[in-house]
């Protein structure tokens, strides 16, 4: 039982491969279908014939982007309007969807930072990952903490 045969580095990146694949995943699908239907079959996402910058990582990088200007634009909204809405559970529960958004980010980050390496044709040199599984930890254990927040905190159900 206390043998170990995976690697904690390891289980992170498998994690980011299931967020950096969604799109390839979703691609394929799609095409079986589009095989099953007309009988023909489809070329849209052959990942193996890809080239340096390909257009098939673009989905990544603006989902990335994006969720990134989300987490800032929550951010701002909280400290903009807080005070004068709160009604419920909303600074822990902001911070958790901050908290999940971060973990989220880092498994996208490692794949959006190569797409846009390669598609620039910067050095090899900086596209390893090294992996942070203290950071990793660290964002989970701030999760279980968040949980405990919003079970012991009371808040005012009168919004007046």
């Amino acid at each position: 039982l206390s043998n170990r045969s995976v690697e904690n580095n390891d289980v992170v990146r498998s994690q980011e491969a299931w967020f950096v694949y969604a799109f390839t995943h979703t691609s394929a699908v799609l095409e079986t279908f589009w095989w099953k239907i007309t009988g023909k079959e489809a070329a849209w996402f052959v990942t193996g014939s890809s080239s340096r910058g390909s257009a098939t990582e673009l989905p990544n990088v603006l989902v990335y982007f994006g969720h990134v200007f989300g987490l800032v634009w929550a951010l701002i909204r909280f400290f903009a309007t807080y005070n004068s809405q709160q009604t419920s559970h909303g600074a822990s529960l902001l911070v958790a969807s901050l908290m999940m958004g971060l973990f989220i980010a880092t498994k996208l980050g490692p794949s959006v930072r190569m797409s846009i390496q390669e598609y620039f044709g910067w050095s090899y040199q900086s596209l390893m990952d090294q992996g942070n599984f203290f950071g990793q930890s660290l964002i989970a254990f701030g999760l279980v903490f968040i949980s405990l927040w919003v079970y012991i905190e009371k808040p005012s159900s009168n919004p007046f």
